[in-house]
């Protein structure tokens, strides 16, 4: 039995051959630094403990046990919008979604929208998750290029150039993954009016919302209007620091009256995996009314802000590398002089780092990169950790050459 043409074309490189090559290592006694992947809890970080106690209560009074609602419970759609609203952005309890991670929304809208050979524009480089979405909703994948000589920012006009009359959505990574590059308001401003004139449905994956580094405040592009469909993903695996809780949501604005049908396509699709885990929205209410305790990390002095501090310096340091500074979520998307270095595969170049310093990482093509000139690490490691890390990749870049 062979895979489907559709499973065929969907790759996931975060958690692909690299890995299961570090898992072996690991295996044979082997201590792997792990900088492939945002998960916050081997690093130390953890949820609230408000929201766990909540958690806690639901179960042992059993009150959580049954199926909630398929959207979710109506309580944690109240809280959801109160606690949007303090920041600013409109939405109705009626067109908020609960969803086991963000993944799982991702898949649902874009099941909801998409016919066979339907578009969809996504940056380039991008989080691979929505690549893999688009196809196996059927759909097409069509790439705006981000460039590094403009900090990672799209261009409009490219974007524009690539509608066409199937051309159904546009996502909007900010902070984005893998750069870390937070788009400015006055590109958000533009894009979204790209949106309404040609009614195309605006994807805003916004779960790094809430880290951000001073330099560009977070601007949700739902915040311009009301004039076409949006729909703005998050929840609590980052800035909450529960990724284990896979529970996040889709919140839908906008012209939502002319899109019923959009709604209960989302309603009939999320009814079909009978409801989220309850369990954890029955800790949303309190979570939410709490807010996160993220900007003691990411301000100065905090640790994220530091982490991400050493790992600039790091690429400043190193020969044959260089980086723009993230201003956003978790990850750096440093550059290597293919020519002084030899490279051809940039796969291959993570598994020889791998395999000689233990140290693992994603090659940049694993986000949707068209070239071989980077590759992705995160920093919440300890800086002590990094430290040792970027020693090691030093070393080994001092002597590397692909052949």
């Amino acid at each position: 039995m062979q895979l489907s043409k559709r499973v065929a074309g969907v790759s996931y490189a975060i958690r692909g051959p690299l890995l299961l090559r570090a898992l072996e290592l690991e295996k044979q006694g082997v201590n792997i630094l792990k900088l492939h992947i945002g998960n916050t809890q081997p690093f130390g970080f953890r949820a609230p403990k408000s929201f766990v106690d909540a958690c806690v209560d639901g179960l042992e009074s059993g009150k959580s046990h049954g199926y909630t609602h398929s959207m979710g419970g109506e309580d944690a759609r109240e809280a959801l919008v109160e606690y949007y609203r303090k920041r600013n952005l409109r939405f109705d309890v009626e067109h908020c979604f609960f969803g086991n991670g963000v993944s799982e929304l991702v898949r649902l809208t874009l099941d909801v929208l998409l016919n066979p050979g339907d578009e969809v524009l996504l940056p380039s480089p991008g989080y691979p998750l929505w690549a893999a979405a688009v196809i196996l909703a059927g759909g097409t994948p069509v790439y705006y290029y981000c460039k590094e000589d403009s900090n990672w920012e799209p261009d409009v006009e490219e974007i524009t150039s690539l509608i066409t009359k199937k051309t159904k959505g546009l996502v909007i990574i900010s902070p984005n993954n893998p750069t870390g590059t937070v788009y400015g308001a006055s590109i958000l401003s533009e894009i979204y009016d790209v949106a309404v004139k040609n009614e195309l449905v605006l994807f805003s994956d916004a779960i790094y919302e809430g880290i951000v580094y001073g330099e560009t405040p977070y601007t949700a592009i739902s915040s311009f209007g009301e004039e076409t469909l949006c729909v703005h993903f998050s929840g609590l695996s980052k800035e909450f620091f529960g990724p284990g809780f896979r529970t996040a949501w889709a919140c839908v604005s906008g012209v939502t009256e002319k899109n019923k049908g959009f709604i209960e396509g989302l309603y009939l699709l999320s009814s079909l995996r009978l409801s989220p885990v309850h369990p954890m929205l029955f800790g949303i209410p309190k979570v939410l009314s709490e807010g996160s305790d993220i900007a003691q990390h990411t301000g100065i002095g905090g640790r994220l802000r530091e982490q991400r501090d050493a790992c600039v310096r790091a690429f400043q340091d190193i020969p044959g590398l260089s980086c723009v500074t993230p201003t956003g979520a978790l990850y750096a998307f440093p550059r290597v002089d293919v020519e002084q270095f030899g490279i051809t595969d940039d796969e291959r170049f993570a598994f020889d780092l791998l395999e000689e310093t233990h140290v693992l990482v994603v090659h940049g093509r694993g986000f949707t990169w068209n070239d071989v000139d980077h590759f992705r690490i995160t920093f919440l490691p300890s800086v002590s950790e990094l430290t040792q890390g970027f020693e090691k990749l030093k070393k080994f870049l001092g002597r590397y050459r692909q052949t």
